[in-house]
């Protein structure tokens, strides 16, 4: 199934056309159909084909059923055919002709459903015959009788299916051989002083196309492009490029193209481009390194900062970098910057957002201030200062010499433990983050307490304190090496253990107030236990020889209308009570007692007491204790019992019944006869009462009481209320059962109406009725089902009545599951390429059975893999060469689209490399000028001969591709020649050239002031390279700086302080050749060069 990506149609992608299983059945459907009526097969045409294969997309996509456009409507949503809605015929009939090269009309047969409908071949030729209009069509009856059909193709996707029938025979065939138009409307863009970008018209027919260039007075290959857009670069600064451009397909090339001339520009007459590929380096807490791309003419540049919104001047500099210094920690800051020559300045840069580190992103420092806390004869806490940035600490003790690491800590105190008791122990401390960790800290030495053999001292110091009248707090001083505490009172002379204790202190509790208790100690260790010390006498409190407290917890019990009990919590010493009572504002003495509570009587109903009590013994009374306030009931009130009970509103199970309104009443409680008892039915703050839910038919009986604040009413006379009888109207049983909308895991189910009724449906799952669901209307949809399977479902009816008798059973059989076409497979990539082969990788794709991988060949797209792997290996390819490969996923259902291709450079075999081209010289002086060449791919040095006056001396080898001959006789003709090599060999010299020292050859090109060159062995992985490269044996601390410059001599990167193993980004820069250029402290250089995918 094609998908609308392409715009119109060529000979070469019609020829490509072919037909999904479900349109082949068609195909061989309708010819079977033909000859049972006595005609012949009709040719299957690859153009009306592609057309039906497009329309039934279409359809599928932006056709809407009951609009007013038919099947035979276009949208206008494609990009190669115009839409229409179906009118006049011409929106038929020239489609083919429009999207193809087919030569005649089109005739459409369509079929489709709408929603989860799935067209089949055998669905759509059914429809077909049982039409008489199409049918006519196909075997070439009424009208259609003296039409030869000639053409005929087939689309089927998703819910449609068309045939298209014509009586021209279609132009294109397997081995129809049509060349490529002839490219048109060259135009060149992007012209820089050694490069421009080529782009052309789109050629009908092409696959691909060639590229040449006009070299003195030959055309040379200048490369190939699928596309129709092709990049030069490396071209001679300010030339005039003469270049071409021809199609290719399978059946061979077009004409090449008319000449398209381009000057390049010079590059010192013009102001310089605005910087680009901003970047910043060096970035800590306060400071940054901003660089960008080299501009080829620039002289400097000017760098601003934004500060409080304004853009300022921070500096200028002749390098393409600038340190940016003394700013705030943490900080985000923006820079930019414009390139400055003679003719003027670029625009601004677009701004550089740069985020400064923050403290706590460094190593954190070293922690001080060790102490150690609470030591004793195994153990200590060893401390030290927090460390702002620190994630955790390493902790070590000295054993035997050695610093063993103990553990680490979050905080900043740790425990020693399990030390040999009376030791010396050393421990240090680091400090630990993400970004590493601090040097170890000085050394803390701690002293271990001694431990002697022997048991614990006597307990001294012996003490009582927090005394009162039964009990006190028993103090001594704490024993060093006691473990525990032993205490002991005396009780009638004899001494008794009371408990033990870990601390220095145990509360004695007495039971007699103001007794005298005598109590003693003694320590505890592992190796015995001290002597008992001294006891000690504790004289309690008397209780008796204190006035008595107040008295507390004031409660009111037996409160009615005139009277309560005023009581209290008994006082200890207390003698008698006194009670007062408030009365009038004024307190008046009620009684004394000898009890702690006291009746209070007499009082006025309803009304609010106010009381108090103080305890009274020898010795005085306390304070008055806080008040009491006490509300007395009201005098009670009852209501009226209700009267005139009666029923209205009588139904099958229910009633309203109604009273007359009882004096006082503020609720009303129901009763209902229910068994022999009478049962609570509810209460209402009305004079009626709605029961409900009664058994039809049945005979009730109700009685009612009043209710308010001070009690309730008797009950009323019963009555008695005899509810009507219920008539059952059952449902009918629902019929006529249909399925409809039937896929692989859903259907609808549909039946006949039953009057005042909802419907329940079951299913059947592993022998046994389940419900489903229920619905109000006549049709309910059943999803999730298993694809393939056998269903049966069944409706009952049920009203407020019932439910009625199941239905008859409905068998629906499922259809089988539907796979969608994959996806597209992702990730292309190439990895282990050699010089002869490279292996293929991409990402699984979910539901894909194979993929099949294409390699550009011979100017077209050939198969190479069908495989389920999602890696295929490749061998037997061209060293060096350039290969294009796609992949695309399938599975039963159909294929994905190809993947965009990729472009794998292999590596070059070991061969001798081949002979420079373009050797010129430049930047002539009286005494010295330069030469340089074209790179030679798999050469690694060169060398340079210079003519003596008889023979051919070497003047030196580079690596590099340019070469200065200096120290020559004054304004002398010098004549040079160069070669390249490599480790398997040297090629040829190439044809000498003559320079004329002191005159000029007219350039002015920067001469290239470099100190002489060491050849260390350095190289760069990986070359080809497609992000990143890394540079081996490098001695980086000898590095001064490292320079990224292109095969046009031009520096893309100055990098400093470059680490053993920092990458180098080079994922911004253009594929190409590229040199490494490495200066060293001792003023030597050193290159390698690479290339760049």
């Amino acid at each position: 199934m094609l998908c609308p990506t392409l715009k119109g149609a060529t000979v070469s992608e019609i020829k490509k056309v072919q037909l999904t299983a479900e349109e082949q059945k068609l195909y061989q459907l309708i010819n079977e159909y033909r000859n049972e009526n006595g005609l012949p097969d009709i040719p299957l045409s690859k153009s009306l084909t592609y057309v039906a294969q497009r329309h039934v997309w279409d359809l599928e996509t932006n056709f809407e059923f009951g609009g007013s456009c038919n099947m035979h409507s276009w949208s206008d949503k494609g990009e190669d055919w115009s839409g229409c809605c179906y009118i006049e015929p011409q929106c038929m009939w020239d489609k083919p002709s429009e999207m193809t090269p087919y030569p005649g009309y089109g005739y459409e047969i369509s079929f489709g459903g709408s929603g989860n409908y799935k067209a089949t071949a055998e669905g759509a030729l059914q429809a077909w015959k049982g039409s008489s209009g199409h049918n006519t069509v196909i075997v070439n009856q009424g009208s259609w009788k003296n039409i030869k059909w000639n053409s005929v193709g087939i689309g089927i996707y998703e819910s449609f299916a068309v045939v298209w029938f014509g009586a021209e025979v279609d132009p294109v065939q397997d081995d129809t051989k049509i060349l490529p138009e002839k490219p048109t409307a060259l135009s060149a863009s992007n012209i820089f002083f050694d490069a421009f970008d080529l782009s052309w018209a789109n050629s009908k027919d092409a696959d691909s196309y060639e590229i040449q260039r006009m070299e003195s007075t030959n055309w040379i290959d200048a490369g190939t492009a699928v596309l129709p857009t092709f990049s030069f670069n490396n071209l001679d600064s300010g030339s005039v490029q003469e270049v071409r451009v021809r199609a290719v397909n399978a059946d061979g090339t077009s004409d090449w193209s008319n000449s398209l001339f381009v000057d390049l520009l010079q590059i010192e007459d013009s102001i310089p481009n605005i910087p680009t590929n901003l970047m910043a380096s060096g970035i800590d807490t306060t400071s940054f390194t901003f660089q960008w791309k080299s501009v080829v003419n620039a002289e400097s540049y000017i760098i601003q900062i934004l500060k409080s919104g304004i853009w300022t001047d921070l500096g200028s500099t002749a390098n393409n970098s600038y340190k940016v210094e003394n700013l705030l920690a943490g900080s985000n800051q923006k820079v930019r910057v414009k390139a400055v020559n003679s003719f003027g300045t670029s625009e601004w840069s677009s701004s550089l957002s740069v985020d400064l580190l923050q403290i706590k992103d460094f190593i954190p420092a070293v922690p001080t201030d060790l102490i150690a806390t609470e030591v004793d004869t195994t153990s200590f806490t060893f401390k030290w200062n927090a460390i702002v940035n620190a994630d955790f600490y390493t902790i070590q003790v000295l054993d035997s010499g050695i610093w063993v690491d103990l553990d680490s800590s979050v905080i900043n105190n740790y425990k020693v433990e399990n030390r040999t008791p009376g030791s010396k122990q050393t421990v240090r401390v680091k400090a630990v983050n993400n970004f590493g960790s601090s040097d170890w800290s000085d050394s803390l030495s701690v002293d271990l307490l001694k431990i002697e053999n022997f048991p614990p001292a006597v307990p001294t110091d012996l003490i009582a304190t927090e005394i009162d009248t039964t009990s006190f707090t028993f103090q001594w001083k704490a024993v060093v090496n006691a473990d525990s505490y032993i205490i002991q009172i005396l009780d009638l002379g004899i001494w008794i253990d009371l408990d033990s204790t870990v601390n220095n202190n145990y509360k004695i509790v007495s039971y007699i107030p103001g007794g005298k208790e005598t109590v003693r100690v003694k320590a505890v260790n592992k190796f015995g236990s001290s002597d008992w010390s001294d006891s000690l006498a504790v004289n309690l409190l008397k209780v008796e020889n204190f006035p008595p407290a107040v008295p507390t917890d004031l409660i009111a019990t037996e409160v009615d209308t005139t009277s309560f009990t005023f009581e209290w919590k008994a006082v200890v010493n207390a003698e008698s009570y006194t009670i007062q009572i408030l009365d009038s504002g004024v307190w008046f003495d009620l009684d004394s007692t000898a009890f702690n509570k006291f009746t209070v009587e007499n009082r006025v109903p309803g009304s609010k007491q106010t009381v108090r009590v103080k305890a009274v013994n020898k010795f005085g009374s306390s304070d008055w204790s806080d008040s009491l306030s006490v509300d007395l009931q009201q005098t009670v009130q009852l209501p009226d019992t209700p009267t005139d009970l009666v029923a209205v509103n009588i139904t099958e199970t229910a009633f309203e019944l109604q009273w007359t309104k009882a004096k006082l009443a503020t609720a009303y409680q129901i009763d209902r006869f229910v068994d022999s008892l009478w049962i609570l039915e509810g209460y209402s703050s009305s004079n009626t009462y709605l029961l409900a839910n009664l058994d039809s038919g049945s005979t009730q009986s109700v009685r009612v009481k009043s209710i308010n604040n001070d009690g309730e009413s008797d009950w009323s006379t019963p009555l008695v209320v005899q509810l009507k009888e219920t008539v059952i109207n059952l449902p009918d049983t629902p019929t006529n059962l249909k399925a409809n909308n039937i896929t692989s895991s859903s259907f609808d189910i549909t039946w006949s109406l039953v009057d005042s009724a909802q419907y329940e449906i079951q299913i059947l799952k592993d022998s046994t009725w389940v419900l489903q669901g229920s619905t109000a209307s006549n049709s309910y949809l059943l999803t999730n089902m298993k694809a393939g399977s056998v269903q049966q479902v069944r409706v009952r009816a049920v009203n407020n009545d019932g439910t009625s008798e199941w239905s008859s059973i409905l068998v629906v059989p499922l259809l089988d599951e539907v796979v969608s076409i994959p996806n597209t497979p992702s990730n292309l990539t190439a990895t282990t390429v050699t010089n002869n082969s490279m292996t293929i990788v991409w990402n699984v794709v979910d539901n894909a059975t194979m993929y099949d991988l294409q390699i550009w060949r011979n100017s077209t797209w050939q198969l190479i893999s069908s495989s389920a792997d999602t890696s295929v290996v490749i061998n037997d390819l061209v060293s060096g060469s350039t290969q294009y490969v796609r992949v695309r996923a399938t599975n039963k259902t159909g294929s994905s689209s190809y993947s965009d291709y990729i472009s794998v450079k292999l590596e070059q075999s070991g061969s001798i490399p081949s002979v420079p081209r373009n050797l010129k010289a430049y930047n002539v002086n009286s005494t010295y000028f330069g030469i340089y060449w074209s790179t030679v791919d798999n050469a690694e040095y060169y060398d340079i001969q210079r003519w003596n006056g008889r023979n051919w001396v070497l003047d030196g080898s580079t690596n590099s591709y340019y070469y200065y001959v200096e120290d020559m006789p004054y304004r002398s003709t010098q004549y040079v020649r160069i070669r390249s090599r490599n480790r398997f060999g040297a090629s040829e010299y190439t044809q000498y050239i003559t320079v004329s020292l002191g005159r000029s050859n007219g350039r002015t090109s920067q001469h290239f002031e470099e100190p002489v060159e060491s050849l260390t062995e350095i190289s760069v992985y990986p070359n080809p390279a497609p992000h990143t490269i890394r540079i081996k044996n490098l001695q980086v601390e000898e590095v001064v700086k490292v320079q990224l410059i292109s095969s046009s001599g031009i520096v893309q990167q100055t990098i400093e302080n470059l680490g053993p193993l920092d990458a180098i980004d080079v994922s911004r820069y253009n594929k190409g050749i590229y040199i490494l250029k490495v200066y060293y402290k001792d003023n030597s250089t050193s290159f390698v060069r690479f290339v760049k995918q």
